[in-house]
């Protein structure tokens, strides 16, 4: 089953607690950042101890219910891999997603696009491309739907030429996913791309708002310790 609180403004979540059933949630930015507020200050100063104890304060009384176990895992596995990242910046960490051989992971770091794009090149990554349909689908499946609704930053832009679109790791650009009227520039100079929680594409502005991150990898994960869990299937 599925909840979407998108419209609701909800605090206390004991009541779901019994929910073993609940695959997915989707939860409102308001609710999301009243909930790891405190997490996100920790990772933003790379405290990461602190960061993995909001999260383990988070999901006690929830770890039966499947969204929430979801939540916690793609956030934890994105702490284990910014750590990983600070200590070798030009490997692959451990436990990374891997599709088509190439490797994928959920970057739980704030940052608007031009800043995201940045930490990426810093750590031998590359904000993700995303290669058709099956692939799209995929990163709905392993990113989107357990992270209870968040949008994050990709690696489209249309910087060099508006309205010419195209990916930073040099790929071509044949794949599209725009919902509604987009690209619009609708709040001025859009050269950024967003990928929503069910994979519809928005433009924004390159430092503008700020999201977490799927960064992409080539290579092979180095083995290590504190290797990230696999993310829960639906």
């Amino acid at each position: 089953t599925s909840l979407d609180l998108s419209q609701s403004r909800i605090a206390d979540f004991s009541p779901l607690r019994f929910m073993a059933a609940l695959e997915k949630i989707i939860l409102p930015d308001a609710t999301y950042e009243y909930l790891f507020n405190d997490f996100h200050r920790a990772v933003d100063r790379e405290d990461f101890d602190a960061a993995l104890a909001e999260l383990n304060q988070f999901i006690q009384g929830l770890d039966t219910v499947p969204a929430f176990k979801r939540l916690y895992s793609l956030l934890r596995n994105g702490v284990l891999y910014m750590q990983s990242m600070q200590r070798s910046p030009d490997q692959v960490p451990p436990g990374a997603r891997s599709y088509s051989g190439r490797y994928y992971g959920f970057i739980p770091l704030m940052k608007t696009w031009d800043e995201a794009r940045g930490y990426a090149d810093a750590h031998g990554a590359v904000l993700a491309t995303v290669r058709g349909p099956d692939h799209q689908d995929w990163l709905v499946q392993e990113f989107g739907i357990p992270s209870a609704g968040r949008t994050v930053w990709i690696g489209g832009t249309d910087e060099q030429v508006e309205g010419s679109w195209g990916w930073l790791s040099g790929d071509s650009w044949y794949f599209e996913n725009w919902t509604g009227q987009e690209p619009n520039n609708g709040d001025g100079n859009e050269n950024a791309l967003a990928m929503a929680w069910n994979g519809w594409w928005f433009d924004y502005q390159q430092n503008g708002v700020e999201l977490p991150m799927i960064v992409e990898w080539i290579g092979k994960p180095v083995a290590g310790e504190n290797e990230p869990e696999p993310t829960p299937a639906p």
